[in-house]
């Protein structure tokens, strides 16, 4: 069966075999490459992927539906938002009840596990305005703990993003949506044990990080979270299971496979300190150890047999597209699609809008469509193959090539009158520069040369004036290494190191463009475990704790080199000398802090200071007393 499409540009999570180009993956290097901002962009790129299914199975009212877009909106902003509270203003005559607002936000929590860091529980805040007819709500969700920590969040999403890249072309490489619900399944499988080592357990981290471990709902949401990024239709389930060790709690998915709902359970395919996985709990009907909660509607329509990969019809798309990945999309030309179905037999195509609106004809019109391939009735094989694109104007080809070598770099295709990017050096402290500006306002094909040439670094002191700095090489190394004392002269601050868009720059960051650096510089702030700040400066301890005072400084970008104490003096008074570093420049700074031995009683008082208000009370009991005595006797005469 052949059909003709115009020019088409294919989403990332799909790739279709017998291309002329190798479709190239958003490999690891370039995700390190890219600054938080764009990896949280990345993660997020396929957000409009997800398929809401609370939002619509709730049946939520207006209100309930602005609030639920609201939050989704709020996060989906940019990385910034990330510990921010959602704000959503709304009119005091049509406030939602306590159970409205609850239903929204519940719905919003089960459909976009994409927001790993929210854990779920939340309070928020009301301010009416009664003359405006005005409520604003700012909603407080709960985060995993570590995620205060912004270091920790960046690297961690980093890692997240990495896997999902990673998992999504295992993914694009299959033909049917079976295969490629398998290959997310195993993948969470084969790259975890079930363990609970904190609250991250219970999110999608547990099972995206490999410094964490997952429990049942990790795996869960973490496979509603990859198979929304790929296009899969998915829900998040949850319930109660039993086995032989009682009934608990548990979470699990209902996966789409082209015209229904099947149960699958993650975390129940592989037993407990078992390697292999058993596949009984994987597209199958609702077993009965499971029982979801009663709140829950179950997605119709619903499978009552297990989907037999046995009888599954194999599809292979065959095609004259000329395909280049290119950030997120895939783009291509006009050509015709061969649809071969294995065994042989007929098989049929229906084109769908994206929104899921079925078509009578082939689309010409521009616009975003996927066509089904599926075996032609009667049958007795199932298994489809769902294939997305977008027909799109005219577009042209450059070609980037190494000016040395005549190497072919990087192939990209743009619309007719639109700017091609540059590709990223792959040298450290390089970047490409190209023989000419053919590559902007393209309206035919091109090749350009480029040559690789130092980047740019421009140094920005506190006062927002450029400084000169002469390095060997432009690497964030170099730049570690190099002594800016200059750049702060105040002892009690500290100079962490340089910023690039808010990041800061660490031994792993990678510079390929000309980059604009601005210096961090904090307080040196810190907290002596058991101890008390008095007014007159000095800190109060035990004698018992002298020399082995606890001393953390707040700052996760400060680290303590070199403690020193001195000796007791006669009044029980001696100094700690803290040498202080960062972890990303060469300043230091030395730190005194005026200790004093003290008996530490309750309430933080001394022992003169309990003598002194004891006496004191002692004066105000008798006065009481011979004032109550002397009023009685008055009072008797």
């Amino acid at each position: 069966m052949r059909k003709k499409i115009l020019s088409v540009l294919m989403f990332i999570f799909l790739i279709l075999g017998a291309t002329k180009v190798e479709v190239l993956a958003v490999s690891e290097t370039q995700i390190r490459q890219l600054t938080s901002s764009e990896q949280y962009e990345l993660l997020i790129s396929n957000i409009d992927n997800t398929h809401e299914y609370y939002y619509k199975a709730n049946n939520l009212n207006a209100k309930q539906k602005e609030l639920y877009r609201t939050l989704v909106n709020h996060y989906k902003a940019g990385i910034d938002n990330y510990k921010k509270a959602p704000e959503w203003q709304n009119k005091i005559s049509t406030e939602l009840s306590d159970k409205e607002m609850e239903l929204a936000i519940v719905s919003f929590l089960y459909d976009y596990k994409v927001f790993f860091w929210l854990t779920g529980d939340l309070n928020y805040d009301i301010v009416k305005i009664p003359v405006e007819d005005s409520v604003t709500y700012t909603f407080h969700f709960a985060m995993l703990q570590m995620y205060q920590n912004e270091t920790t969040f960046k690297k961690d999403l980093q890692e997240i993003v990495i896997n999902q890249e990673k998992i999504k072309d295992l993914v694009d490489a299959q033909k049917n949506t079976y295969s490629k619900i398998k290959v997310i399944h195993d993948w969470l499988l084969e790259n975890n044990e079930y363990n609970k080592s904190g609250d991250e357990s219970h999110t999608p981290v547990g099972a995206l990080v490999s410094d964490y471990d997952p429990v049942c709902e990790a795996y869960a949401e973490a496979f509603l979270m990859l198979a929304n990024y790929v296009n899969i239709k998915t829900v998040y389930g949850t319930g109660r299971a039993t086995n032989i060790n009682g009934t608990e709690d548990h979470a699990w998915n209902y996966v789409w496979v082209y015209d229904r709902y099947y149960f699958l359970d993650v975390t129940w395919d592989k037993p407990i300190n078992s390697s292999t996985i058993n596949y009984e709990y994987f597209l199958t009907t609702i077993p009965s150890s499971h029982e979801k909660d009663i709140k829950e509607i179950l997605p119709q329509p619903f499978t009552t047999s297990k989907y037999l990969d046995s009888a599954m019809a194999e599809f292979n798309v065959t095609s004259e597209y000329y395909y280049e990945r290119t950030g997120s999309p895939i783009k291509g030309y006009e050509g015709d699609i061969d649809v071969v179905g294995a065994p042989l037999q007929e098989v049929k195509i229906e084109y769908h809008r994206k929104d899921g609106t079925k078509l009578n004809n082939i689309p010409k019109e521009i616009g975003v469509y996927y066509f089904v391939v599926t075996p032609k009735a009667p049958t007795t094989l199932n298994g489809d193959l769902v294939v997305y694109f977008e027909i799109v104007p005219k577009m042209n080809v450059v070609r980037f090539y190494d000016q040395l070598t005549n190497e072919l770099i990087k192939e990209v295709r743009v619309y007719d009158g639109g700017d091609a990017q540059l590709p990223q050096s792959t040298v450290n402290g390089y970047k490409y520069v190209p023989s000419s500006d053919g590559y902007l306002n393209v309206t035919s094909n091109v090749d350009i040369f480029l040559r690789l040439e130092k980047i740019t670094l421009t140094f920005i002191n506190q006062k927002g004036k450029e400084v000169e700095v002469n390095l060997f090489e432009n690497t964030a190394e170099e730049i570690l290494a190099y002594n800016f004392d200059f750049i702060n002269s105040d002892p009690k601050k500290i100079f962490i190191g340089w910023t690039n868009n808010d990041d800061l720059l660490t031994s792993e960051t990678v510079l390929t463009i000309d980059t604009e650096l601005h210096p961090l510089i904090e307080d040196i702030k810190f907290n002596i475990k058991g101890a008390s700040k008095r007014s007159d400066g000095y800190y109060r301890v035990p004698k018992e704790s002298y020399n082995k005072e606890d001393i953390i400084l707040t700052s996760e970008h400060q680290k303590i080199l070199e403690k020193t104490v001195t000796e007791v003096d006669g009044n029980g008074n001696y100094t700690i000398k803290l040498k202080v570093g960062s972890l990303y420049s060469t300043q230091e700074r030395i730190v005194e802090i005026p200790m004093k031995q003290s008996s530490m009683l309750p309430f933080d008082l001394e022992l003169n200071q309990v003598i002194f208000y004891g006496v004191v009370a002692l004066v105000v009991i008798i006065f009481i007393s011979v004032v109550g005595s002397v009023i009685k006797s008055r009072r008797q005469d």
